[in-house]
């Protein structure tokens, strides 16, 4: 049953994206990775299912590693994109400003027809 819900999975996956996975030639690649990484002197293990993310903190559980930061609350997500936005406005303006205030120098720089 597990099985046929991965490959349910994997057909809608493979649908909304455009994407052809192969699941045979998968697990045939992960299989000759391991084998690979064995003879290397490496110790390898299989990752249980889950998502993404549940698969990172098991992957970081094992090699002894912090879990990584919690992304910036979307509050001050919001506050940088509202800096830089109001950065890129006053530069937009002063380039207007100086557009205005110098209009032949900036025909003769950006209109000007080549000789």
């Amino acid at each position: 049953p597990l099985d046929s819900m991965r490959a349910e999975a994997l057909a809608a996956r493979n649908e909304a994206s455009g994407r052809a996975t192969d699941p045979a030639g998968a697990r045939q690649v992960c299989e000759v990775m391991g084998e690979v990484y064995s003879r290397l002197g490496c110790s390898t293990s299989r990752l249980a299912d889950g998502s993404v993310e549940d698969r990172l903190q098991q992957l970081l559980r094992e090699c002894g590693l912090p879990p990584p930061p919690p992304p910036p609350p979307a509050r001050r997500r919001r506050r940088l994109l509202r800096a830089w936005l109001l950065a890129v406005a006053a530069l937009r303006l002063i380039s207007v400003a100086i557009a205005l205030l110098h209009p032949a120098s900036l025909a003769r720089r950006v209109f000007a027809a080549a000789p």
